[in-house]
């Protein structure tokens, strides 16, 4: 999940702490997905699931339930457009 779509979903009220934490935490493995530079400039960028989901449709049930397992560990919020997008995949899995 990208820092500033953290940041918007609550993220904006941690300490200092708090925000190293998330953005160095490594002892979960899909915290930091690694993709091609242009991927993430030009396409994910900062989106949650409602502008940004896989091109691999395989990979989107695997990826929304990632990104709802941070959301929750995290304590962060989902808007409902976010919800929407995440349904919706789910609905296929």
């Amino acid at each position: 999940m990208p820092l500033k779509e953290a940041h918007r979903s609550g993220g904006h009220g941690w300490d200092r702490e708090r925000r190293r934490a998330y953005a160095n935490h490594l002892n979960y493995s899909h915290h930091l997905i690694a993709v091609e530079k242009s991927t993430n400039r030009n396409v994910k960028n900062d989106r949650d699931p409602d502008g940004y989901l896989p091109q691999v449709m395989s990979y989107r049930c695997e990826y929304v339930e990632i990104w709802i397992r941070i959301k929750h560990a995290w304590n962060l919020n989902m808007d409902q457009d976010e919800i929407d997008a995440i349904n919706a995949v789910l609905a296929g899995c």
